[in-house]
């Protein structure tokens, strides 16, 4: 009977993966603290996680540093175009919204936002796996995100609960999402990205 704190049991497998999360989940927070590097945080922290699920010999530490100085300018730059978009989008939704407009004019612009949301959340995995530009980048975003729409509204759905809904709903348990949580949704929508970007490699 294998021993369940073997080196090879599951047990020792899952502990050692909680501890690669949590290693990742303190240099993801440490590294938005500038906040204009949480692009390019998203991206390495996406860089490290592909490889994990890849089954490819990764060194977290250094190989989210290698991909923290590598995509560091892409990723800024990108992060600042769909904070650009994003304000856009508020200030004529907000606009509207003033003039008590039909919610039927509302509609296509909330549709379309919806769709940018969903193109947003595959630039920085695609940032972490391929070497494009960037308008490339974006195009590559649009198209995966719409052509794999159902796996889209699941990474969407982890994002939004593990990100947003887990840390305002359930307080008392918090101190998990500063622990690994953050690392946790990444790691989990790495594994539909990987899932994903498999097919056209």
């Amino acid at each position: 009977m294998e021993r369940i704190f073997d080196i090879n049991g599951k047990v020792y497998k899952v502990l050692a993966r909680a501890g690669d999360l949590f290693i990742l989940n303190m240099l993801f927070i440490l590294s938005c603290l500038p906040v204009i590097t949480i692009g390019v945080a998203c991206s390495s922290l996406y860089a490290v996680m592909l490889k994990l699920w890849q089954q490819e010999e990764a060194y977290i530490i250094k190989d989210y540093v290698k991909a923290f100085k590598r995509d560091f300018k892409q990723s800024t730059i990108v992060m600042f175009i769909l904070l650009f978009v994003a304000v856009i989008f508020y200030i004529v939704i907000r606009f509207l919204h003033a003039l008590v407009v039909s919610p039927i004019i509302l509609l296509p612009i909330l549709i379309l936002f919806s769709f940018f949301v969903l193109m947003s959340l595959y630039l920085f995995p695609l940032i972490a796996k391929f070497e494009d530009s960037i308008l490339q980048q974006f195009k590559n975003a649009i198209y995966l995100s719409l052509k794999h729409m159902s796996l889209s509204v699941v990474i969407f759905l982890i994002t939004i609960v593990i990100l947003v809904l887990f840390p305002v709903f359930v307080f008392q348990l918090s101190f998990l999402w500063f622990v690994f949580g953050i690392a946790l949704a990444f790691y989990l929508n790495a594994h539909l990205f990987n899932y994903i970007f498999q097919q056209y490699i």
